[in-house]
């Protein structure tokens, strides 16, 4: 063999050799990209806690049960998922009066015949924040919140308190008390409410 034949040689010893190791690169970082899905279950809910204007304690403390939803994890991050509330569940609670019921799935508030459900997309978690965008009777507002995530390999659990100005959806009977001149002085809802997450989703 000749010199010239023992450069060629080389050379394609060489190029084989690069494109094994680009193969193992490339699928072992597919294997460290997997992607997992984990499923929300309808007996999974929120509990929402709302006051009057005036009021320092909880007026009403009950459940909205979730519909659907998914959490999309990848690297052991959250990076994507929905979550989808049957606002129809509130009379489920018998606690709850009866005439306060009717008022908040009426076309006043949340028009329970047009808009069953209410939604939120997760756009990203990153730094134990949570980002995405609400969407209450057809109105998206982007809403982020502190997130606590625990990442199992069967399951994922996520942990929160957010505090949700509701004037942000336009409610049409909150507005409307909303734009009395005192609103600290109304006696109505307050605007704000406060909403405690603790839900699993199961692959």
């Amino acid at each position: 063999m000749n010199r010239m034949s023992l450069i060629t040689y080389a050379v394609i010893l060489f190029s084989m050799s690069c494109n094994n190791l680009e193969n193992e690169v490339v699928n072992n970082s597919n294997e460290n990209s997997a992607i997992n899905k984990y499923k929300i279950a309808s007996d999974e809910y929120i509990i929402w806690k709302a006051r009057h204007m005036r009021d320092t304690v909880d007026d009403y403390v009950s459940k909205l049960y979730i519909k659907n939803g998914e959490i999309i994890v990848s690297n052991n991050i959250i990076k994507s998922g929905f979550l989808s509330v049957d606002v129809g569940t509130m009379k489920l609670d018998k606690e709850l009066p009866k005439n306060l019921i009717k008022h908040l799935i009426s076309p006043g508030y949340f028009n329970l015949s047009a808009y069953p459900t209410i939604k939120y997309d997760i756009n990203r978690v990153s730094n134990d924040s949570c980002f995405g965008e609400l969407n209450v009777i057809g109105i998206k507002k982007k809403i982020n919140f502190p997130l606590q995530v625990d990442i199992f390999d069967d399951h994922v659990r996520a942990k929160s308190t957010i505090k949700l100005n509701m004037l942000k959806f336009k409610l049409p009977d909150l507005v409307k008390t909303h734009s009395k001149q005192n609103r600290e002085e109304v006696k109505g809802p307050n605007n704000f409410i406060f909403i405690d997450v603790d839900i699993k989703a199961f692959k």
